[in-house]
């Protein structure tokens, strides 16, 4: 019996059947690998929020501070802080000179770019997430009793971000855009253009609130139009003051 062999024409029927299919499949198999990385990151930001509130536990009642104005330390370098909440970060460089965090891969945002283009299993925190820089301060540090807090479900710490600190004048999307057109990627250096990464589906982050939980919201949830203190987001999340 002779096998039958496909013709030319069949075969390239064949081919652009394959190549159909696949870019219909292409952007659902893009959608879930994004899904998953915000569910993932949405899951450490809230291990970094909890971290906070049992080092809280030990100390007075305040979380870890923002900076300490005694010697210019960044939250990022506090060894306890990490220890409460049994993060692995790299002994040999935290504390770090600058107040760089480096922690285990596992420990940043899998869409922080920047963190993640070294290699080696400790990346910089200072590029994947940051704080709400709009912390009082008391004389020796930005931190703020959480039992002072009012209001916490809807205070933001921690966030998705390209810097340590966050003000909420940094908070708009489009300056995201611009460090991502300017620079062809996130940066931790583009100091005029760094602020929240909205790196997630929606043009949406992750944020971790003082009351523990987390969340993923869009750039309109987190900061008005306009930018200024008086504008309700502001009021809303991130004055810690009031």
């Amino acid at each position: 019996m002779k096998c039958r062999r496909f013709t030319l024409i069949e075969l390239l029927v064949v081919i652009a059947i394959i190549v159909i299919l696949a870019a219909m499949l292409l952007p659902v198999l893009n959608q879930t690998r994004d899904r998953a990385r915000q569910i993932s990151c949405l899951g450490v930001i809230k291990q970094y929020s909890q971290a906070t509130i049992l080092y809280a536990g030990d100390n007075n009642d305040y979380p870890v501070p923002l900076y300490n104005l005694s010697w210019g330390n960044l939250w990022t370098n506090y060894v306890a802080f990490y220890q409460a909440g049994g993060i692995s970060y790299d002994v040999t460089r935290v504390p770090h000179e600058y107040g760089y965090g480096y922690v285990a891969r596992g420990m940043v945002c899998p869409g922080a770019m920047f963190s993640l283009e070294s290699s080696l299993p400790y990346v910089l925190l200072n590029a994947s997430y940051g704080r709400n820089d709009h912390a009082p301060s008391n004389g020796s540090y930005y931190t703020v009793k959480l039992g002072k807090i009012k209001r916490p479900a809807d205070k933001l710490d921690f966030m998705d971000a390209t810097v340590h600190g966050v003000a909420y004048h940094s908070a708009h999307h489009a300056r995201y855009l611009s460090l991502l057109a300017v620079n062809g990627k996130e940066s931790f250096w583009d100091t005029e253009r760094r602020g929240v990464a909205y790196r997630h589906p929606n043009q949406s982050a992750n944020l971790s609130f003082f009351d523990g939980h987390a969340a993923n919201l869009n750039w309109r949830e987190i900061r008005d139009e306009e930018g200024g203190f008086g504008d309700a987001a502001f009021q809303k999340h991130w004055r810690l003051d009031d």
